[in-house]
């Protein structure tokens, strides 16, 4: 099987027809995409494809086109490749426990074969550890009694068959909603993947499925997903499974000419790494205390629910109770000033929570100073503008000690 071709974006570029390969027929089928999926992760142009703030990639065809973190512009895409792997590790976003998963690097590759082979430790785990089963009621014609009768259908069915039994029965059985999913993300990597090696281990997982119907999943079918004990080991596979089913879009005239995509929204990878670091940070200061999303009212009227505010995060310090809000913004504020809504809402997290000060987070690739202002009227407290470096200078990847770095700023 040819092997695509692998290009390079970043958040908010514009990509052209005839730029590093990308042909007409590459922006219809993404035109085409976005029509039926009604996909948030770009916009349409003339003859140009507009990114959003989305990260990850797409395979369209004979290519494939990774979107990366923006911040900074700068051109050192395999920094930003692993910068990108490593937030999602860090973030939760990509659950990965095993040691040859965790230590996989691109190696000439591309992101979509790293997604792919996480997607496929999963599996492997999952299903060396036992598929999980569940009770069901089904019907069945049996040649034994089992269960309950169903008069109707013995009448029907087996009228002169005196030694069949037309019955409602308990089946402990793999059939369940998270085998249906686990096994459908799987047939779709078997037919999207261009790595040789990857589509024989999916073909190979595949055969687990005896018994297990296909279903049509929609976004629905994966908020309904409860999780508890016996269910909890699903929950980073199937996470990665509703991007690989709900983002896909087959060819039906072909599978080699399908679209598919996996990528996730920056800004909450990035408020999901801080939160993170911080968690980690805590570990090493427990007089620190980290509540990410906690929630306030701040409006309300007769009869209707209150509407509510959210800060991404607040720490308390448990020796004297001084609460600090931060807010993260993967964004570079225009002239290093921030917008008057940011300002705004910070002034009502400062009141509402009665903080000390609040915190404007965003990332730092390049020094830049951080910035205090004073909201008017001392009791409001103030509002601090921090650019956290996300790069370690010294090992030139995902800085590990921002946690750390932002208590020592703040506690």
């Amino acid at each position: 099987m040819k092997t695509p071709k692998t290009i390079q974006v970043f958040e908010y570029d514009v990509l052209r027809i005839g730029q590093q390969g990308f042909s007409k027929d590459h922006f219809e089928r993404l035109s085409i995409y976005h029509e039926k999926q009604q996909s948030p992760f770009f916009s349409l142009g003339y003859n140009a494809i507009h990114f959003s703030n989305f990260v990850g990639v797409f395979q369209v065809n004979d290519l494939v086109i990774e979107v990366l973190p923006k911040t900074g512009r700068s051109n050192d895409t395999e920094l930003w490749r692993n910068v990108l792997i490593d937030m999602l590790k860090i973030s939760g976003f990509l659950n990965i426990r095993s040691t040859s998963v965790a230590n996989l690097s691109l190696r000439g590759g591309n992101l979509l074969n790293f997604f792919f082979e996480v997607y496929l430790s999963y599996c492997r785990n999952i299903i060396s550890e036992g598929l999980l089963r569940r009770y069901r009621l089904e019907n069945h014609n049996h040649n034994s009694l089992k269960g309950r009768i169903i008069f109707s259908k013995q009448l029907k069915h087996n009228l002169i068959r005196k030694d069949r039994f037309y019955t409602n029965c308990q089946e402990y059985t793999i059939d369940n909603i998270y085998n249906q999913i686990l096994f459908k993300a799987l047939r779709i990597l078997s037919l999207v993947s261009t790595n040789s090696a990857q589509k024989r281990d999916a073909n190979f997982l595949v055969q687990y499925n005896d018994g297990i119907n296909d279903i049509h999943c929609t976004q629905y079918t994966f908020t309904r997903l409860n999780y508890e004990r016996s269910t909890e080991r699903y929950r980073a596979a199937l996470r990665l499974a509703e991007l690989i089913i709900l983002n896909y879009q087959p060819d039906l005239k072909g599978g080699s000419k399908s679209v598919f995509a996996i990528l996730f929204p920056m800004e909450a990878l990035f408020e999901s790494y801080v939160i993170q670091m911080l968690f980690f940070a805590s570990r090493k200061t427990p007089s620190i205390e980290v509540l990410p999303q906690k929630s306030k009212d701040f409006w309300r009227t007769d009869g209707n629910r209150p509407r509510r505010v959210r800060p991404d995060i607040i720490l308390k310090c448990k020796n004297n109770k001084k609460l600090v809000i931060l807010d993260t913004k993967w964004k570079l504020p225009k002239n290093n000033v921030p917008a008057d809504s940011d300002l705004k809402q910070m002034f009502v997290y400062n009141k509402l929570f009665n903080a000390e000060s609040s915190n404007l987070v965003y990332p730092e690739v390049t020094p830049i100073n951080n910035r205090k202002g004073t909201f008017v009227g001392s009791e409001h407290g103030n509002c601090s503008m921090w650019f956290v470096p996300i790069i370690d200078p010294k090992e030139n990847r995902l800085n590990k000690n921002l946690g750390e770095i932002i208590f020592s700023q703040t506690m």
